[in-house]
């Protein structure tokens, strides 16, 4: 019994979340509607996309820092479970 008390609590406090949060963010109600949207731009890159993009700004670990953050261990590691040609 406990454990449905808890859960209808639990329900009832989630379904007050929305009009909390949109009065938090300031945000109004939707106006439009999932057909209305003519693009979606997805980018995916690798692990240095962000230096890039942002590595000549000052202020951050970019192109002109002067010790990398990894330094790869001396010697060849082979992949793991992976059969390379020989």
């Amino acid at each position: 019994m406990a454990r449905i008390a808890t859960a209808g609590s639990a329900g009832a406090l989630m379904s007050l979340a929305g009009p909390v949060i949109e009065r938090a963010y300031g945000a109004g109600p939707c106006s439009g509607h999932l057909t209305d949207i003519e693009h979606f731009v997805l980018m995916l890159q690798e692990n240095r996309s962000f230096d890039h993009f942002f590595g000549t700004l000052s202020g951050i670990n970019g192109f002109d820092t002067p010790s990398p953050s990894f330094q790869q261990r001396a010697g060849t590691r082979r992949p793991n479970r992976l059969t390379l040609p020989a």
